[in-house]
């Protein structure tokens, strides 16, 4: 059976949301770099260059939406276990930037400006492009629904 067209324009503006939300996740970083070293963030710090966050900022996003895909292309219940990774891997990636807010990495020009941002960087890019792969690629769980009484998430395997 052929997709109608109305459904395949559809997909396709769907799936343009990840460039776009990965675009706004570099920019917004890139000024939060610019941000933190106006407030005094020290300028000397490699880990506030604007090129690098913004390489990390696209290299995290891409890595984000290359998991989500394989997670709900082949996880048998996607929904649940993105529910529960995302808040770890934030968790995880975060840990870095408060030990670089306490000082507790030996790295050169660290500090709580230079921690704080990079702990904000984080949150910007989860806050836009896990909202962005939930809308173009919505996680289901196939069998049994996620919630009981939410049955529009359920799937009969065939």
């Amino acid at each position: 059976m052929k997709a109608s067209p109305r459904r395949t324009a559809v997909s396709k503006v769907r799936f343009l949301v990840l460039p776009g939300g990965m675009v706004l996740a570099v920019i917004v970083n890139v000024l939060l770099t610019w941000i933190a070293d106006a407030l005094g963030a020290d300028s000397r710090s490699e880990h506030l260059d604007p090129v690098r966050i913004a390489a990390f900022a696209a290299g995290g996003a891409t890595a984000a939406c290359i998991g989500w895909l394989l997670i709900v292309k082949f996880a048998r219940n996607s929904r649940r276990i993105l529910a529960a990774l995302v808040p770890i891997l934030f968790v995880v990636t975060a840990i870095p930037n408060v030990l670089m807010m306490t000082e507790s990495l030996p790295l050169a020009y660290t500090g709580f400006a230079e921690g704080l941002t990079l702990l904000v960087a984080h949150v910007v890019v989860m806050g836009i492009i896990v909202p962005a792969l939930a809308y173009a690629c919505p996680a289901i769980d196939r069998g049994r629904a996620f919630h009981p009484t939410d049955t529009s998430q359920q799937i009969t395997d065939r």
